[in-house]
């Protein structure tokens, strides 16, 4: 741009604006010797200067490009100007390219803006089976919604045991659940039967059980006469107790009848013809069902069956056997037992140990059941989840990775200014930059740490068809340009 030594600036009084003049300076006045307004010739254009006096203004050098500091000189810096912004990548994920054609027309180049931003990644599940491990590593710079979900399974063995004693049996009960038994019983039946050949009396044997009996009474009758009666009867200690009252047709027959009495041990029974035949043989029989309580009982449970049945019959976890005790009134005891039950294991008191953090659940977990605990101490890192149960579980662990900006880094060229510390999505910090570290062409800024961020980089440049103009007016102490 335009940089023009003046020397001392043309001075035109006027209240009046004149003919425009390149570098010349108009002092409104108002008629008399009283100044109003000063302006400067630039840009084809009279730019009014805001300066503090009545003084008229004077400058040694005239334009937009920064002069050699001379002491005692004065420079009036008549710029027009754009803002230029740079706010994304232009190669790469975090490396930022900008040019500038002419350095001196650079200005306001001090600092940069860095703007903290956060990305997230919703990591797993990481899967564990019933007690075992497995590696945690979450990632960024912190942990967010990090939890911890038990479901519980179910592992099943059928059980059947079966006898025909009573006694201490052996069972087995691996599962933790206390299953509930089926506990069933046969009895079964006796045979009685007792027989005299010789046509006399039956004694019941002592220990018979007072029951209905069939009595049969076999004779041989010898009929001439068709019109004979056969008719026998029936004697139960000595007292009739039935008539059969039959007639013989046949002239030799073998005759029988039976008959169903109420005997008990110790009875007698007798039988007589009334016809010329004998009593050649008399049986007494009963088929019955034997009769008895039976006791079985767990550690935790005890159940009494009258005679035949089933019942059910809690066990416990820790069994390993159950008793069986018979008291029998009738017959010869047990036939036949059994006993079956479902042999449960499930989740039980699950726990998971993560970074030194557990959580867990006191009880059982039924088959799909689940259960979502939190993590509130898990942090970036590399770590190994441990889970401890009794019985089958499944255990998943989810989070959330988050990434922050954490101590940017910015490269300018190969020159570096950095902030130290978390930056939270939205908080934006400034950092200082020089304008020595720009050069003509193209400059390189690069994000050397602390991704993800948003860098905003701005700066003005000079440019004559901008519609923006400043002047200022700065007097050299030979070092550095100072602002009038």
């Amino acid at each position: 741009m335009v940089l023009r030594k003046i020397g001392t600036p043309k001075k035109i009084f006027s209240s009046t604006q004149p003919t425009y003049e390149e570098g010349a300076v108009w002092i409104e006045t108002d008629g008399s010797s009283n100044i109003l307004n000063q302006y400067v010739g630039f840009f084809d254009q009279w730019l009014q200067v805001d300066v503090q006096g009545s003084y008229p203004i004077h400058f040694d050098q005239l334009g937009a490009t920064e002069p050699t500091p001379r002491a005692g000189e004065s420079w009036l810096a008549v710029t027009s100007y754009v803002t230029n912004t740079i706010s994304s990548p232009t190669t790469g994920s975090s490396t930022y390219e900008f040019d500038i054609s002419s350095l001196p027309d650079v200005f306001n180049f001090d600092s940069i803006t860095v703007e903290g931003s956060s990305s997230s990644t919703s990591r797993g599940p990481v899967t564990i089976s019933d007690s075992g491990s497995a590696t945690v590593n979450p990632q960024g710079t912190r942990v967010e919604n990090a939890t911890v979900t038990l479901t519980g399974g179910r592992n099943e063995w059928p059980r059947s045991y079966s006898g025909s004693s009573a006694g201490a049996k052996g069972i087995q009960v691996d599962g933790n659940v206390n299953p509930t038994a089926n506990f069933e019983i046969e009895l079964g039946n006796t045979n009685y039967y007792v027989q005299n050949s010789d046509g006399k009396e039956v004694t019941i044997p002592s220990d018979w059980p007072d029951a209905t009996y069939t009595i049969t009474v076999n004779t041989n009758g010898y009929n001439r006469d068709i019109d004979r009666y056969g008719d026998i009867r029936f004697f139960k200690n000595g007292n009739q107790i039935h008539d059969s009252d039959k007639s013989v047709f046949d002239r030799r027959v073998q005759y029988q009848d039976t008959y169903n009495a109420q005997l008990a041990g110790g009875d007698t029974v007798s039988a007589v013809q009334n016809s010329v035949g004998t009593i050649r043989r008399i049986d007494v029989e009963a088929t019955l069902d034997d009769k008895g309580t039976t006791t079985i009982g767990s550690s935790i449970d005890s159940k009494t069956i009258t005679d035949d049945g089933d019942v059910a019959l809690d066990l416990s976890s820790s069994d390993d056997q159950v008793t069986i005790d018979h008291s029998s009134t009738r017959g010869d005891g047990i036939d036949s037992w059994g006993l079956s039950y479902t042999d449960i294991e499930k989740a039980n008191d699950p726990s998971v140990t993560v970074n030194g953090e557990t959580v867990s659940h006191s009880g059982t977990l039924s088959e799909g059941e689940t259960i979502t605990k939190t993590l509130n101490n898990l942090t970036p890192g590399s770590y190994t989840a441990n889970a401890s149960v009794s019985g089958p579980l499944t255990t998943e662990i989810t989070w959330t990775d988050i990434t922050e900006t954490v101590d940017p880094t910015i490269d300018i060229n190969g020159n570096t200014t950095s902030y130290t510390g978390v930056l939270t999505s939205g908080e934006s910090v400034s950092l200082d930059v020089e304008k020595s570290w720009l050069t003509e062409g193209t400059n390189t800024v690069e994000v050397t740490n602390g991704e993800p961020l948003d860098l905003i980089i701005e700066y003005d440049e000079v440019d004559s068809s901008a519609s923006d103009t400043t002047i200022r007016l700065y007097y050299s102490d030979g070092t550095n340009w100072i602002e009038i």
